[in-house]
């Protein structure tokens, strides 16, 4: 093998992994903070409702606003509940029922039993 056809060939090597590591951090990014509610009264909870990444809406094709929500316990700034995926058109409107039912959702697709504050 000349040093031509070696030059040649370190040059794809680094354009296709170049093109491979381009790709795979571009999908992995989009994840971003969407909204945040704090429980009424005592602010004891926290919900984060995030869109999801790329590679998770590549997944989630048949959904318009795909994303996820996180639910906190803040006086310890513990993650206590992660949801699926899930789609948030028209659909992320907060509940806290913590008083009555003693729980949280998240329009139809997302719902946590809680103790009540």
């Amino acid at each position: 093998m000349t040093k031509r056809s070696k030059l040649k060939l370190y040059a794809v090597v680094v354009l296709v992994g170049g093109l491979l590591l381009g790709s795979g951090i571009w999908l992995n990014g989009g994840d971003s903070l969407d909204y945040v509610s704090t429980s009424p009264k005592y602010e004891k909870y926290r919900l984060e409702i995030y869109a999801a990444k790329r590679y998770q809406a590549l997944l989630n094709r048949g959904m318009v606003d795909p994303g996820y929500v996180l639910l906190y316990d803040n006086t310890q700034n513990k993650l206590l509940q992660r949801s699926d995926i899930v789609d948030l058109t028209g659909n992320a409107e907060v509940r806290w029922s913590l008083d009555q039912l003693g729980e949280v959702s998240v329009g139809m697709d997302v719902r946590w039993q809680l103790a009540p504050e």
